[in-house]
């Protein structure tokens, strides 16, 4: 039908003719509502008029304009939609239910269209607005036609949802990332996709070595994989990765002072490692919406991490800090599910747990107990002075399963953790 040029795309006949056989068919209302959510019509007394339809069906009741009035008429909207005669507008307009689904396909392809309008109106909102950065902006605008692309489905209901998860206990459980240590696997199952692991320490304890031990473990896998060092430069990033393979002491690849023993490793460890998936960006300031960018202009990830959390910009500058960081934390989280991909953080613990010897508990995550509450997985990194050559790895928090401690052997001079069962020189 033709429409005017600042009118939103709609065909009212194909709504009138959907809704018509939705309210004389239980099937015809079931292709209906299968293809046209309740905000997907034009006039909004279509979908309120359906929604009384499906009660009706629901209750087991004989499905005619009789019944529908009668239901609208209880809910106090029979007056809202036009009375008992549109109805039987609606119903003289339908040549027959047998074309129900072919109605529904019109109404939906006209809102699919308006969605496409308002996402454009949006787009040019975010381009107009002074965000701050192009990045944050475009992912913005990607998250935006996201949500016009998404098909809109009705929710799943409960015996359909318990019937797919009761028959998927016959499938294998889809196993997550190894970690470098097989003692640690054992206990958390690998790093699994969607989830978030935080891994803390004391300042020296650790954690940005362990995320560079499970980035490079993982990219060494053919996986590709995305580190933010928000902490250190790119360069000293790779210092740390060639020195746990080359088995080469950190410092001296640090000072360029290699002997002609280190050298043949180095190069050994370069041509091993030259065509990992490994992506680095080492911005020293960055927000989640930037990872997030990042991270979709990367393609499938199928690992990100962060060193460390306490470096992200806040959503909100203004805010308290601890605010700041929770949005942070919550950020990482929804980051891991929308890409089912682990994320793993390194993050800071409190001041004063770095005093003593004292293990580090899940209250000492610094500036925000949201850390907590989000994370999947809790690694707190533990050296005791009175052993110098380990470091425990105690999972204070495993949400899908158990907790404990592991021992891992402490090699700091060549940047590398191993599980104490896996032997070697340090």
């Amino acid at each position: 039908m033709s429409l005017e040029a600042d009118e939103p795309p709609h065909d009212m006949q194909a709504e009138m003719s959907a809704a018509g056989a939705a309210i004389l068919s239980a099937a015809a209302l079931a292709d209906v509502t299968a293809l046209v959510p309740p905000a997907g019509w034009y006039s909004p007394r279509h979908g309120v008029i359906l929604a009384a339809a499906q009660a009706v069906v629901d209750r087991g009741e004989g499905l005619d304009p009789v019944t529908v009035t009668a239901e609208l008429d209880r809910r106090g909207q029979l007056t809202r939609v036009g009375g008992a005669p549109y109805l039987h507008t609606l119903v003289a307009t339908v040549p027959t239910t047998a074309n129900a689904g072919y109605y529904a396909e019109i109404v939906a392809e006209k809102a699919a269209l308006r969605r496409v309008i308002q996402a454009g109106r949006r787009l040019v909102q975010i381009g107009s607005s002074p965000v701050g950065d192009s990045l944050a902006a475009v992912e913005l605008a990607r998250a935006e036609l996201d949500r016009v692309t998404a098909a809109p489905v009705t929710d799943e209901d409960w015996s359909t949802l318990l019937d797919r998860v009761v028959d998927s206990y016959d499938d294998e459980v889809d196993p997550g990332l190894p970690t470098p240590w097989p003692d640690l696997d054992d206990i958390i199952g690998g790093l699994a996709p969607g989830t978030l692991t935080v891994i803390g320490a004391r300042p020296g304890g650790g954690k940005s070595i362990a995320l560079a031990n499970i980035a490079a473990h993982t990219a060494a896998g053919g996986i590709p994989t995305l580190v933010h060092s928000l902490e250190m430069p790119s360069a000293e990033l790779v210092h740390r990765i060639i020195a746990a393979e080359a088995n080469v002491e950190y410092r001296a690849l640090h000072s360029h002072r290699l002997t002609d023993w280190d050298w043949p490793r180095v190069r050994k460890a370069q041509s091993a490692m030259r065509d990992l998936p490994l992506h680095i960006d080492d911005r020293s300031t960055i927000t989640v919406e930037q990872i997030r960018a990042t991270a979709r202009s990367l393609g499938d990830l199928g690992l990100i991490a962060v060193d460390y959390l306490q470096l992200v910009q806040g959503p909100d500058a203004r805010a308290p800090r601890e605010q700041q960081v929770a949005g942070v934390s919550r950020g990482l989280k929804l980051l891991a599910r929308d890409l089912h991909a682990p994320v793993v953080v390194a993050a800071q613990i409190n001041r004063a747990a770095t005093t003593g010897a004292g293990r580090p508990q899940l209250s000492h995550l610094r500036e925000s107990g949201a850390i907590e509450s989000d994370a999947d997985l809790v690694i707190l990194l533990h050296r005791d002075p009175e052993r110098p050559g380990e470091v425990d790895a105690d999972i204070a928090k495993h949400r899908h399963g158990a907790t404990g401690v592991v021992s891992l052997q402490w090699a700091g001079h060549y940047a590398r953790l191993r599980t104490l069962a896996q032997g070697g020189a340090a």
